[in-house]
């Protein structure tokens, strides 16, 4: 029998490959805080949480990943709309700055969009 768990838009065949990855993910997070400011709470309570804390980004991200059934539904939606308000509010300030381009480039870089957003640079029109 595979061991099968969703996380985001993949499937895991394996424990150790799901756990690694959502180590990769609390990684992004920190990377996130590190760079941009970017903090995470406590769904239920809105405690902000330290995410600089291995321990406690390990706990926030199993807060978000459903083993049995839906039963974080609730953390990950917030979660997202909490990511999307922040990646909004980034990526205004990066246009009233003047520096979008390298913004978006950041944000994409090792993605899978990475290639999109390459193909519509260079089918831009020139002034």
């Amino acid at each position: 029998m595979s061991f099968v768990v969703r996380m985001a838009l993949r499937e895991y065949n394996t424990e150790d490959d799901f756990r690694q990855s959502m180590a990769r993910f609390g990684e992004r997070l920190k990377r996130l805080a590190d760079e941009d400011g970017f903090f995470v709470k406590d769904w239920t309570t809105g405690e902000k949480l330290d995410i600089q804390s291995k321990s406690v980004r390990r706990q926030y991200v199993q807060s978000l990943v459903d083993v049995k059934s839906n039963e974080n539904v609730h953390n990950r939606a917030c979660h997202n709309l909490w990511v999307y308000n922040f990646e909004v509010r980034q990526a205004r300030q990066a246009l009233m700055e003047g520096r979008f381009e390298p913004f978006v480039e950041t944000r994409l870089a090792n993605t899978r969009y990475k290639a999109a957003f390459e193909y519509a640079k260079s089918k831009r029109r020139k002034p």
